[in-house]
């Protein structure tokens, strides 16, 4: 049996798997056409699936236009929507709805089941964890497939216990809320990435301490995004970043949202459950550390934003046919692009030094990662001890705003050497805080507040990566690695060898190393 999945709006993506053979392979359509934050495109998934030849498919599992989701998590809309379209009942629908479903009339409509966008978030955490023992599914985005910005079930992977208990309010949105700051702002690129950007501004102002302490929480969850939209009134379009009131209002806006997440939670989800948080909202890594400290048993999802719909599709789709779920082997490591030969020991050791010696590095290995962080595969390196480190690498490659950290990766049995933190965190989803005599050290991925986003590195998340990290902590003193996604503004992390060459090319990157190729700019 063959079942495709598919996500079709922003950072539209697929699975497929054949269940006779055990075959599956995840693909996102932006590291195949090369356009970040990619729509669906029916012409490049005709593509994907005629060179994997995954045509004729028994069975399609996908997110889309759930208006009934108090009633449903499963619709029928699909496939009724499909036959009102195919006949010209519906004058107008969006853009992308149509591309997906002229690119499926050829398929037989009893194929196509439809699953809620939040409902596939939350069940998109198989690969970490047994999603039959999930006791409440969390997750906070921009916009779901009926409006709503939240969702809480208890059980998600149990239809017998399966409960929706909070939708929170229509049209008030936690991932658009932040979001409106950046649009304040002007800044550059996809709206998508605004809330993003405007994370690690938070700890250039100060917060309004009055304000935080007397904020009626309960009431402002529910009407978030009109809340800090009435706040950015009082300031002029394109505000600069220069404006100490601004800076303080944004800081104060973070942490009145960042409480208003925490009081969603402790309202629905107790905190001895086990919970699994999705949504693009489960990226704010201050915020989850916060959570973190408070549930003893939550799971951070790393594709947590739109890019991993595809996989909660999948989880429905073995749920509902009552079949196993795909193999997690090499996860995180599943995008569709590869590279068979690997550096030998020897070329590790030069990698190193160059690194000790403050080459910008391009490090391309094996597959690509699933999700928005780079975790070891497609990597841009640097040495954290660099003082200046952030502006080298922002002025020759990454032209990043000036607010916004780089991360380390981190030897994960020298964690707790150097921050106040002694636990997995592979997929950078937690900030926790440096450790105050390692600060002066690590400047380079040291943030304004103190703190860095972590990724943990133990010899069987990624091997390769881990040999690299020793030999670098051999040579300094230091366990640990600056490292970004091997991109630049506004394209996604490379796909292809060809790809990474470009970027050596066109940027300040002084070495790559692709496999067991080294190649100097």
């Amino acid at each position: 049996m063959k079942i495709l999945s598919i996500s079709m709006s922003h950072d539209a993506n697929l699975c497929m798997y054949n269940t006779d053979t055990g075959w599956f392979q995840y693909v996102k359509l932006e590291r195949v056409n090369g356009k970040k934050h990619s729509e669906y495109n029916a012409d490049v998934v005709d593509d994907i699936l005629q060179r994997y030849d995954f045509v004729d498919f028994d069975h399609v599992y996908t997110t889309g236009i759930v208006r009934d989701i108090e009633k449903s998590f499963v619709s029928e809309y699909a496939r009724k929507d499909l036959e009102k379209i195919a006949v010209g009942k519906i004058d107008k629908v969006e853009k992308w709805w149509w591309a997906w479903v002229e690119s499926f009339l050829k398929y037989d409509f009893d194929k196509i089941t439809q699953i809620d966008h939040h409902y596939a978030h939350m069940l998109s955490s198989w690969p970490l964890e047994d999603i039959t023992k999930i006791d409440y599914g969390v997750c906070i985005d921009g916009c779901g497939s009926s409006g709503y910005s939240q969702m809480i079930v208890i059980s998600p992977a149990d239809p017998k216990k399966l409960q929706l208990i909070s939708l929170g309010v229509k049209g008030e949105s936690f991932g658009h809320a932040l979001k409106l700051i950046g649009l304040k702002m002007g800044l550059y690129g996809q709206t998508i990435d605004m809330a993003g950007k405007v994370m690690g501004a938070n700890a250039y102002g100060s917060v309004n301490i009055d304000e935080v302490e007397n904020a009626d929480y309960w009431d402002i969850y529910k009407r978030i995004q009109s809340y800090i939209g009435e706040g950015l009134k009082k300031f002029p379009k394109n505000v600069s970043f220069k404006d100490v009131a601004f800076r303080d209002f944004l800081s104060t806006s973070h942490e009145v949202w960042s409480r208003s997440v925490q009081t969603l939670f402790y309202a629905f989800v107790p905190k001895d459950s086990v919970v699994s948080y999705s949504g693009g909202c489960a990226q704010n890594t201050i915020t989850n550390e916060k959570l973190y400290r408070t549930y003893s048993d939550i799971t951070f999802v790393p594709h947590c934003y739109d890019g991993g719909l595809s996989l909660g599709c999948m989880a429905y789709a073995c749920l509902d046919l009552g079949i196993d779920l795909p193999s997690t082997k090499g996860f995180p490591y599943w995008q569709a692009d590869n590279i068979e030969s690997q550096p030998t020991d020897a070329q590790i050791k030069i990698i190193a030094q160059e690194l000790a010696n403050g080459k910008i590095v391009a490090w391309h290995q094996g597959r690509g990662e699933i999700g928005p962080r780079a975790l070891g595969n497609r990597s841009i390196l640097m040495n954290p001890a660099m003082k200046d480190g952030k502006e080298t690498l922002n002025s020759k490659v990454k032209h990043r705003e000036h607010w916004r950290p780089y991360a380390p990766s981190v030897l994960r049995e020298h964690v707790q050497d150097w921050f106040e933190f002694d636990d997995d965190s592979p997929y950078m989803m937690l900030a926790v805080q440096v450790k105050g005599d390692k600060a002066s050290k690590i400047p380079s991925v040291t943030h304004l507040d103190g703190t860095s986003r972590i990724q943990t590195v133990s010899q069987d998340d990624n091997e390769l990566f881990y040999q690299l990290l020793s030999e670098f902590h051999s040579l300094t003193g230091i366990p640990l690695l600056l490292n970004t996604s091997l991109n630049i503004g506004g394209k996604p992390i490379v796909h292809s060898r060809e790809e990474t060459l470009i970027l050596l090319e066109t940027t300040g990157i002084d070495i790559v190393c692709i496999g067991n190729e080294i190649i100097r700019g």
